[in-house]
């Protein structure tokens, strides 16, 4: 059988149907959503993730993509922290967003980050609209390659470019 370690995640209370776990199975269709308390919509929330014993990992970039049609329900101000223990959380960096995002693609900060943790804790606050969501989020070692090639393609406001197309000789 396969012995692959998998990555834990837990979150802030969520909506039903709506766990962590959604946040990494690449389907922009699904989603985590806040829950409602009594006193209405969660407007700060939390996404962990534990690598396991021995698979602590130094990750340079944070991706996360908006939920498709409500882009507004994404973050306004986060902090990613990083811990040996998931006890005491060290801030590794400031995740903003200042103005709602337009579109439901990906948005990328790039992290300072030279240290292996092996829990990771998204801590998101101030959020753009009501209610918290968002469709998926990555921590990543390097970028992928189309992203490394053509950084200003994207979903970007305004950004009128066609997609770059490829070809390439038979391979």
């Amino acid at each position: 059988g396969d012995n692959q370690k998998v990555p834990r995640y837990w979150s802030s209370p969520y909506l039903e149907g709506f766990p962590p776990g959604q946040l990494t199975d690449a389907d922009p269709d699904t989603f985590w959503h806040a829950t409602v308390s009594e006193e209405g919509w969660m407007y700060e929330g939390w996404i962990m993730i534990d690598l396991g014993a021995g698979d602590e990992q130094a990750f340079r970039y944070l991706r996360a993509r908006p939920r498709p049609g409500q882009p507004q329900q994404f973050w306004k101000e986060a902090q990613l922290e990083g811990s040996q223990d998931r006890v005491s959380f060290k801030v590794i960096a400031q995740v903003n967003q200042v103005s709602p995002p337009t579109a439901g693609g990906w948005l990328i900060w790039s992290l300072d980050n030279p240290y292996k943790y092996r829990f990771y804790r998204l801590v998101m606050k101030k959020p753009s609209g009501i209610p918290l969501a968002f469709s998926d989020l990555e921590l990543l070692t390097t970028l992928p390659l189309v992203q490394r090639l053509v950084p200003w393609w994207g979903d970007a406001p305004g950004d009128n470019r066609k997609a770059p197309r490829y070809w390439s000789s038979p391979y």
